[in-house]
Protein backbone atom coordinates (compact mmCIF):
# COMPACT_ATOMS: atom_id res chain seq x y z
CA UNK A 1 0.00 0.00 0.00
CA UNK A 2 1.45 3.37 -0.95
CA UNK A 3 0.66 6.73 0.61
CA UNK A 4 -2.29 7.58 -1.58
CA UNK A 5 -5.68 7.93 0.08
CA UNK A 6 -8.62 5.76 -0.90
CA UNK A 7 -9.95 8.65 -2.98
CA UNK A 8 -6.93 8.36 -5.27
CA UNK A 9 -6.85 4.58 -5.57
CA UNK A 10 -8.50 2.73 -8.48
CA UNK A 11 -9.61 -0.03 -6.08
CA UNK A 12 -13.24 0.91 -6.39
CA UNK A 13 -13.32 -0.60 -9.90
CA UNK A 14 -12.37 -3.94 -8.39
CA UNK A 15 -14.82 -3.42 -5.57
CA UNK A 16 -17.57 -2.97 -8.15
CA UNK A 17 -17.31 -6.72 -8.70
CA UNK A 18 -18.92 -7.13 -5.31
CA UNK A 19 -21.55 -4.55 -6.18
CA UNK A 20 -22.57 -6.31 -9.38
CA UNK A 21 -22.43 -9.72 -7.72
CA UNK A 22 -25.05 -8.62 -5.21
CA UNK A 23 -27.07 -6.86 -7.87
CA UNK A 24 -27.23 -9.67 -10.40
CA UNK A 25 -27.29 -12.87 -8.35
CA UNK A 26 -30.31 -14.60 -6.89
CA UNK A 27 -29.53 -13.43 -3.36
CA UNK A 28 -31.09 -10.05 -4.13
CA UNK A 29 -34.54 -11.06 -2.87
CA UNK A 30 -35.21 -12.59 0.51
CA UNK A 31 -38.29 -14.80 0.27
CA UNK A 32 -38.65 -15.21 4.05
CA UNK A 33 -40.41 -18.55 3.60
CA UNK A 34 -39.75 -21.57 5.80
CA UNK A 35 -37.98 -24.36 3.97
CA UNK A 36 -36.49 -22.16 1.27
CA UNK A 37 -32.98 -20.86 0.88
CA UNK A 38 -31.61 -18.24 3.23
CA UNK A 39 -30.45 -14.99 1.64
CA UNK A 40 -27.74 -13.08 3.46
CA UNK A 41 -28.46 -9.66 1.99
CA UNK A 42 -28.79 -7.69 5.23
CA UNK A 43 -26.83 -4.62 6.30
CA UNK A 44 -26.31 -1.94 8.89
CA UNK A 45 -26.96 1.57 7.65
CA UNK A 46 -29.65 3.22 5.59
CA UNK A 47 -29.94 4.40 1.99
CA UNK A 48 -31.04 7.78 3.32
CA UNK A 49 -28.32 10.35 4.01
CA UNK A 50 -27.50 10.32 7.73
CA UNK A 51 -25.65 13.62 7.78
CA UNK A 52 -24.72 16.58 5.59
CA UNK A 53 -22.08 15.48 3.09
CA UNK A 54 -23.31 11.87 2.93
CA UNK A 55 -25.44 10.95 -0.11
CA UNK A 56 -28.71 9.12 -0.57
CA UNK A 57 -28.12 5.59 -1.89
CA UNK A 58 -31.65 4.36 -2.53
CA UNK A 59 -31.02 3.16 -6.07
CA UNK A 60 -27.76 1.44 -5.11
CA UNK A 61 -29.37 -0.38 -2.17
CA UNK A 62 -32.24 -1.56 -4.37
CA UNK A 63 -29.95 -2.76 -7.16
CA UNK A 64 -27.87 -4.74 -4.67
CA UNK A 65 -30.96 -6.21 -3.03
CA UNK A 66 -30.14 -4.75 0.39
CA UNK A 67 -33.64 -4.54 1.80
CA UNK A 68 -33.12 -5.68 5.41
CA UNK A 69 -31.61 -2.89 7.50
CA UNK A 70 -30.39 -2.72 11.11
CA UNK A 71 -30.79 0.61 12.89
CA UNK A 72 -27.43 0.77 14.65
CA UNK A 73 -25.26 3.90 14.70
CA UNK A 74 -27.72 6.01 12.74
CA UNK A 75 -26.27 9.11 14.40
CA UNK A 76 -28.92 9.44 17.10
CA UNK A 77 -31.85 8.27 14.99
CA UNK A 78 -33.69 5.29 16.57
CA UNK A 79 -31.82 5.70 19.88
CA UNK A 80 -34.20 5.74 22.87
CA UNK A 81 -31.85 7.48 25.28
CA UNK A 82 -28.41 8.62 24.30
CA UNK A 83 -25.81 11.18 25.25
CA UNK A 84 -23.19 11.32 22.53
CA UNK A 85 -20.11 12.93 24.00
CA UNK A 86 -16.88 13.43 22.06
CA UNK A 87 -15.18 14.85 25.18
CA UNK A 88 -15.53 11.63 27.17
CA UNK A 89 -12.21 10.14 28.24
CA UNK A 90 -13.18 6.82 26.62
CA UNK A 91 -14.44 8.37 23.37
CA UNK A 92 -13.83 6.22 20.27
CA UNK A 93 -13.65 8.28 17.10
CA UNK A 94 -15.58 6.78 14.20
CA UNK A 95 -16.65 9.97 12.45
CA UNK A 96 -13.53 12.03 11.71
CA UNK A 97 -10.90 9.53 10.58
CA UNK A 98 -11.17 10.70 6.98
CA UNK A 99 -11.32 14.40 7.83
CA UNK A 100 -8.37 16.82 7.81
CA UNK A 101 -6.85 17.25 11.27
CA UNK A 102 -7.57 20.96 11.38
CA UNK A 103 -11.35 20.46 11.25
CA UNK A 104 -11.82 17.39 13.45
CA UNK A 105 -12.57 19.41 16.59
CA UNK A 106 -15.24 21.41 14.78
CA UNK A 107 -16.84 18.22 13.46
CA UNK A 108 -16.91 16.71 16.94
CA UNK A 109 -18.49 19.83 18.42
CA UNK A 110 -21.16 19.72 15.75
CA UNK A 111 -21.76 15.98 16.27
CA UNK A 112 -22.38 16.43 20.00
CA UNK A 113 -25.32 18.66 19.16
CA UNK A 114 -26.48 17.03 15.92
CA UNK A 115 -26.65 13.43 17.17
CA UNK A 116 -28.21 14.21 20.55
CA UNK A 117 -30.97 16.32 19.01
CA UNK A 118 -32.20 13.24 17.13
CA UNK A 119 -32.61 10.95 20.15
CA UNK A 120 -36.18 9.75 20.83
CA UNK A 121 -36.35 10.79 24.51
CA UNK A 122 -34.55 14.09 24.90
CA UNK A 123 -34.67 14.20 28.69
CA UNK A 124 -34.20 10.56 29.66
CA UNK A 125 -32.09 11.23 32.82
CA UNK A 126 -34.70 13.62 34.18
CA UNK A 127 -37.51 11.23 33.29
CA UNK A 128 -35.78 8.26 34.91
CA UNK A 129 -35.28 10.26 38.12
CA UNK A 130 -38.96 11.34 38.17
CA UNK A 131 -38.06 15.00 37.78
CA UNK A 132 -39.88 15.43 34.46
CA UNK A 133 -42.30 13.72 32.11
CA UNK A 134 -40.65 12.29 28.97
CA UNK A 135 -39.96 14.78 26.20
CA UNK A 136 -40.50 12.76 23.03
CA UNK A 137 -38.76 13.61 19.79
CA UNK A 138 -40.26 11.21 17.25
CA UNK A 139 -39.78 13.18 14.03
CA UNK A 140 -36.18 12.20 13.14
CA UNK A 141 -36.82 8.48 13.66
CA UNK A 142 -40.23 8.67 11.94
CA UNK A 143 -38.66 10.32 8.91
CA UNK A 144 -35.79 7.86 8.50
CA UNK A 145 -37.97 4.80 9.00
CA UNK A 146 -40.56 6.04 6.50
CA UNK A 147 -37.96 6.82 3.86
CA UNK A 148 -36.00 3.61 4.45
CA UNK A 149 -39.17 1.51 4.11
CA UNK A 150 -40.44 3.38 1.04
CA UNK A 151 -37.53 3.13 -1.38
CA UNK A 152 -39.06 3.83 -4.79
CA UNK A 153 -36.40 1.71 -6.49
CA UNK A 154 -37.42 -1.54 -4.80
CA UNK A 155 -39.17 -3.80 -7.29
CA UNK A 156 -41.20 -6.99 -7.33
CA UNK A 157 -40.67 -9.11 -4.24
CA UNK A 158 -38.21 -6.70 -2.64
CA UNK A 159 -40.05 -6.09 0.63
CA UNK A 160 -37.99 -3.93 2.99
CA UNK A 161 -37.53 -4.90 6.62
CA UNK A 162 -36.12 -3.09 9.64
CA UNK A 163 -34.31 -4.80 12.51
CA UNK A 164 -34.83 -2.15 15.19
CA UNK A 165 -31.92 -2.15 17.60
CA UNK A 166 -33.06 -0.98 21.07
CA UNK A 167 -30.01 0.66 22.60
CA UNK A 168 -27.67 3.60 22.00
CA UNK A 169 -25.07 4.41 19.41
CA UNK A 170 -21.35 4.12 20.09
CA UNK A 171 -20.23 6.84 22.55
CA UNK A 172 -23.87 7.37 23.54
CA UNK A 173 -23.41 6.10 27.08
CA UNK A 174 -22.36 2.77 28.57
CA UNK A 175 -24.20 2.89 31.88
CA UNK A 176 -27.35 0.80 32.19
CA UNK A 177 -30.63 2.78 32.25
CA UNK A 178 -31.06 4.01 35.82
CA UNK A 179 -34.76 3.16 35.93
CA UNK A 180 -35.57 -0.06 34.09
CA UNK A 181 -39.31 0.23 34.68
CA UNK A 182 -39.45 3.66 33.08
CA UNK A 183 -37.14 2.55 30.30
CA UNK A 184 -39.63 -0.21 29.52
CA UNK A 185 -42.38 2.41 29.38
CA UNK A 186 -40.38 4.16 26.65
CA UNK A 187 -39.96 0.85 24.84
CA UNK A 188 -43.72 0.26 25.04
CA UNK A 189 -44.40 3.66 23.47
CA UNK A 190 -41.89 2.91 20.73
CA UNK A 191 -43.34 -0.50 19.87
CA UNK A 192 -46.88 0.88 19.88
CA UNK A 193 -45.82 3.58 17.45
CA UNK A 194 -43.79 1.50 15.01
CA UNK A 195 -45.41 -1.95 15.18
CA UNK A 196 -49.05 -1.32 16.14
CA UNK A 197 -50.00 2.17 14.94
CA UNK A 198 -47.36 2.37 12.22
CA UNK A 199 -49.89 3.29 9.51
CA UNK A 200 -50.93 6.41 11.42
CA UNK A 201 -47.49 7.94 10.94
CA UNK A 202 -47.08 6.80 7.34
CA UNK A 203 -44.86 3.71 7.64
CA UNK A 204 -45.24 1.39 4.67
CA UNK A 205 -44.72 -1.66 6.90
CA UNK A 206 -44.67 -2.29 10.64
CA UNK A 207 -41.40 -2.91 12.45
CA UNK A 208 -41.36 -6.67 12.91
CA UNK A 209 -38.02 -7.38 14.62
CA UNK A 210 -36.41 -5.93 17.74
CA UNK A 211 -32.84 -6.58 18.86
CA UNK A 212 -32.30 -5.72 22.51
CA UNK A 213 -28.93 -4.04 23.06
CA UNK A 214 -25.57 -4.26 21.37
CA UNK A 215 -22.29 -5.81 22.52
CA UNK A 216 -22.95 -5.85 26.29
CA UNK A 217 -19.76 -7.90 26.73
CA UNK A 218 -17.52 -5.23 25.21
CA UNK A 219 -17.75 -2.55 27.90
CA UNK A 220 -18.67 0.31 25.56
CA UNK A 221 -22.44 -0.16 25.65
CA UNK A 222 -23.03 -1.73 29.07
CA UNK A 223 -21.31 -0.90 32.35
CA UNK A 224 -18.57 -3.25 33.45
CA UNK A 225 -17.84 -2.62 37.16
CA UNK A 226 -15.18 -4.41 39.17
CA UNK A 227 -17.71 -7.10 39.94
CA UNK A 228 -18.22 -8.05 36.31
CA UNK A 229 -20.59 -10.91 37.10
CA UNK A 230 -23.01 -8.45 38.67
CA UNK A 231 -23.13 -6.45 35.42
CA UNK A 232 -23.76 -9.67 33.49
CA UNK A 233 -26.71 -10.68 35.67
CA UNK A 234 -28.07 -7.14 35.49
CA UNK A 235 -28.09 -7.44 31.72
CA UNK A 236 -30.00 -10.73 31.90
CA UNK A 237 -32.69 -9.07 34.02
CA UNK A 238 -32.75 -6.05 31.73
CA UNK A 239 -33.27 -8.21 28.66
CA UNK A 240 -36.06 -10.08 30.45
CA UNK A 241 -37.89 -6.86 31.33
CA UNK A 242 -37.60 -5.32 27.87
CA UNK A 243 -38.43 -8.53 26.00
CA UNK A 244 -41.55 -9.10 28.10
CA UNK A 245 -42.61 -5.50 27.48
CA UNK A 246 -42.28 -5.92 23.73
CA UNK A 247 -44.11 -9.27 23.72
CA UNK A 248 -46.99 -7.84 25.76
CA UNK A 249 -47.27 -4.86 23.40
CA UNK A 250 -46.93 -6.62 20.03
CA UNK A 251 -47.11 -10.40 20.49
CA UNK A 252 -46.36 -11.16 16.84
CA UNK A 253 -42.98 -9.40 16.49
CA UNK A 254 -39.62 -11.18 16.66
CA UNK A 255 -37.42 -10.47 19.69
CA UNK A 256 -33.77 -11.29 20.23
CA UNK A 257 -30.43 -10.33 21.72
CA UNK A 258 -27.76 -9.25 22.18
CA UNK A 259 -25.17 -8.55 19.46
CA UNK A 260 -22.42 -10.30 21.42
CA UNK A 261 -19.00 -8.94 20.40
CA UNK A 262 -16.83 -11.94 21.32
CA UNK A 263 -19.12 -14.90 20.99
CA UNK A 264 -16.87 -17.96 20.75
CA UNK A 265 -16.95 -19.86 24.07
CA UNK A 266 -18.36 -16.77 25.81
CA UNK A 267 -20.15 -18.46 28.69
CA UNK A 268 -21.61 -15.27 30.16
CA UNK A 269 -23.34 -14.09 27.01
CA UNK A 270 -23.98 -17.39 25.25
CA UNK A 271 -24.30 -20.45 27.52
CA UNK A 272 -25.43 -18.74 30.74
CA UNK A 273 -27.52 -16.13 28.94
CA UNK A 274 -29.41 -18.74 26.93
CA UNK A 275 -29.87 -20.87 30.07
CA UNK A 276 -31.34 -17.83 31.86
CA UNK A 277 -33.78 -17.27 29.01
CA UNK A 278 -34.83 -20.93 29.14
CA UNK A 279 -35.24 -21.03 32.91
CA UNK A 280 -37.19 -17.76 33.07
CA UNK A 281 -39.34 -18.33 29.96
CA UNK A 282 -38.20 -15.07 28.35
CA UNK A 283 -39.33 -14.24 24.77
CA UNK A 284 -36.56 -15.30 22.42
CA UNK A 285 -36.87 -15.61 18.63
CA UNK A 286 -33.28 -15.05 17.54
CA UNK A 287 -29.79 -14.89 19.01
CA UNK A 288 -27.47 -12.25 17.55
CA UNK A 289 -23.71 -11.97 17.58
CA UNK A 290 -20.95 -10.12 15.74
CA UNK A 291 -18.07 -11.39 13.66
CA UNK A 292 -15.05 -9.26 12.72
CA UNK A 293 -12.12 -11.12 11.16
CA UNK A 294 -9.53 -9.11 13.05
CA UNK A 295 -7.32 -11.99 14.18
CA UNK A 296 -7.17 -14.38 11.21
CA UNK A 297 -9.08 -12.84 8.27
CA UNK A 298 -10.20 -16.39 7.56
CA UNK A 299 -13.87 -16.54 6.51
CA UNK A 300 -13.96 -20.26 7.31
CA UNK A 301 -13.73 -19.48 11.03
CA UNK A 302 -17.48 -18.92 10.89
CA UNK A 303 -18.10 -22.67 10.84
CA UNK A 304 -16.65 -23.23 14.31
CA UNK A 305 -18.28 -20.12 15.75
CA UNK A 306 -21.72 -20.81 14.31
CA UNK A 307 -21.55 -24.46 15.40
CA UNK A 308 -20.87 -23.37 18.98
CA UNK A 309 -23.82 -20.96 18.99
CA UNK A 310 -26.18 -23.38 17.26
CA UNK A 311 -25.26 -26.28 19.54
CA UNK A 312 -25.82 -24.13 22.63
CA UNK A 313 -29.25 -23.08 21.40
CA UNK A 314 -30.16 -26.68 20.62
CA UNK A 315 -28.91 -27.82 24.03
CA UNK A 316 -31.58 -25.69 25.70
CA UNK A 317 -34.36 -26.67 23.31
CA UNK A 318 -34.16 -23.61 21.06
CA UNK A 319 -33.95 -25.44 17.73
CA UNK A 320 -36.34 -22.93 16.14
CA UNK A 321 -34.46 -19.85 17.35
CA UNK A 322 -32.65 -18.12 14.48
CA UNK A 323 -28.98 -17.10 14.40
CA UNK A 324 -28.29 -13.54 13.23
CA UNK A 325 -24.87 -12.00 12.71
CA UNK A 326 -25.88 -8.38 13.17
CA UNK A 327 -22.42 -6.98 12.42
CA UNK A 328 -19.63 -8.43 10.32
CA UNK A 329 -16.66 -7.15 8.32
CA UNK A 330 -12.90 -7.51 8.05
CA UNK A 331 -12.22 -5.13 10.94
CA UNK A 332 -13.92 -3.11 13.66
CA UNK A 333 -10.90 -0.86 14.20
CA UNK A 334 -11.58 2.55 12.72
CA UNK A 335 -8.78 4.41 10.97
CA UNK A 336 -8.12 6.10 7.66
CA UNK A 337 -5.96 3.24 6.41
CA UNK A 338 -8.55 0.64 7.45
CA UNK A 339 -11.26 2.52 5.60
CA UNK A 340 -9.09 2.32 2.51
CA UNK A 341 -8.49 -1.39 2.94
CA UNK A 342 -12.21 -2.05 3.45
CA UNK A 343 -12.81 -0.70 -0.06
CA UNK A 344 -10.05 -2.75 -1.68
CA UNK A 345 -10.12 -5.82 -3.91
CA UNK A 346 -8.90 -7.87 -0.93
CA UNK A 347 -11.97 -6.86 1.09
CA UNK A 348 -14.24 -7.59 -1.86
CA UNK A 349 -12.88 -11.12 -2.12
CA UNK A 350 -13.27 -11.63 1.62
CA UNK A 351 -16.88 -10.43 1.66
CA UNK A 352 -17.88 -12.79 -1.11
CA UNK A 353 -16.14 -15.73 0.53
CA UNK A 354 -17.64 -15.00 3.93
CA UNK A 355 -21.20 -14.82 2.55
CA UNK A 356 -20.78 -18.24 0.95
CA UNK A 357 -19.38 -19.85 4.11
CA UNK A 358 -21.86 -18.12 6.44
CA UNK A 359 -24.81 -19.46 4.47
CA UNK A 360 -23.32 -22.96 4.44
CA UNK A 361 -22.66 -22.72 8.19
CA UNK A 362 -26.34 -22.12 8.87
CA UNK A 363 -26.42 -18.39 9.59
CA UNK A 364 -29.97 -17.06 9.10
CA UNK A 365 -29.15 -13.37 8.61
CA UNK A 366 -25.89 -11.45 8.26
CA UNK A 367 -25.92 -7.65 8.53
CA UNK A 368 -22.78 -6.21 6.91
CA UNK A 369 -21.25 -3.33 8.88
CA UNK A 370 -21.96 -1.20 7.02
CA UNK A 371 -23.54 -0.67 3.57
CA UNK A 372 -23.84 3.11 3.36
CA UNK A 373 -21.08 5.73 3.15
CA UNK A 374 -20.40 6.31 6.84
CA UNK A 375 -17.32 4.93 8.63
CA UNK A 376 -16.61 1.33 7.47
CA UNK A 377 -19.08 1.97 4.64
CA UNK A 378 -19.37 0.05 1.39
CA UNK A 379 -19.48 3.14 -0.83
CA UNK A 380 -16.93 5.77 -1.72
CA UNK A 381 -19.44 7.79 -3.65
CA UNK A 382 -17.03 10.53 -4.72
CA UNK A 383 -15.50 8.13 -7.23
CA UNK A 384 -18.89 7.23 -8.69
CA UNK A 385 -20.70 10.57 -8.51
CA UNK A 386 -18.03 13.27 -8.33
CA UNK A 387 -20.48 16.15 -7.93
CA UNK A 388 -21.64 14.93 -4.50
CA UNK A 389 -19.79 16.25 -1.43
CA UNK A 390 -17.61 13.56 0.10
CA UNK A 391 -16.62 14.42 3.61
CA UNK A 392 -18.70 14.66 6.74
CA UNK A 393 -16.30 17.53 7.42
CA UNK A 394 -18.01 19.62 4.76
CA UNK A 395 -20.62 20.55 7.35
CA UNK A 396 -18.31 23.19 8.78
CA UNK A 397 -18.56 25.13 5.52
CA UNK A 398 -22.36 25.29 5.69
CA UNK A 399 -24.36 27.90 7.58
CA UNK A 400 -25.84 26.46 10.78
CA UNK A 401 -29.37 27.24 9.57
CA UNK A 402 -28.81 25.13 6.45
CA UNK A 403 -27.39 22.25 8.49
CA UNK A 404 -30.42 22.23 10.76
CA UNK A 405 -32.73 22.12 7.73
CA UNK A 406 -30.81 19.17 6.29
CA UNK A 407 -31.10 17.26 9.56
CA UNK A 408 -34.91 17.38 9.65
Amino acid sequence: MDNRTKYEHPYFFLFLNLYFFFRDCETRVEKRAIGKSIFLNQANGTPISLAPGLPDLEQQFAEMGIVDLRTHNWYGVCDIDSCFDTTDINYLDQITNNAPDNVKKQINNYADDFFNRRTICLNAPQYFSAEEEPLFNWQPTDTYLKKSLSNKYYQGEQKPNILFRIERMLNGGKQKPTNIEKYCQLVKKLVERYSINYHLIGLAYPISEYEIWNEPDLGFFWATPENNQRAVVEFYDFYCAVANTIRATAPWVKIGSCGTAFVFKNENFVDNFIAYIKNNHVPFDFYSYHYYAIDTANPKNIYEIQEYVRNTLNKYGFQQVKCYITEWALTANASKINNTKLQSHVAAAYLLSFLIHAEQAGVDKAHLYRADEAEFGLFDIVLMLPMLPRHFGYIINLPLSVIHQLSN
